[in-house]
């Protein structure tokens, strides 16, 4: 049987490894907004220069799909 008294070292060795860990989820949040920013400013650029052409075409490409998928082929 073990006989734990925590100390006071202990005690601030288990606060500085909370603190760390708060810094580094912290870091990790601020990451993934810098990230969402960015896929956001890329997503605008790109639909900035989509084109009516470019959205018919790409109409006229997904009918050629319909028939197969009312029919429910496999492997479109």
């Amino acid at each position: 049987m073990v006989d734990y008294h925590p100390t006071e070292q202990n005690e601030v060795e288990n606060e500085a490894g909370v603190e760390e860990e708060e810094e580094e989820e912290e870091e990790e949040e601020e990451e993934e907004e810098d990230n969402i920013d960015d896929m956001e400013r890329q997503l605008t650029a790109a639909i900035s220069k989509v084109t009516t052409n470019d959205f018919e075409a790409w109409i006229n490409h997904l009918k050629t799909f319909f028939d197969r998928c009312v029919a429910r082929e496999d492997n479109l």
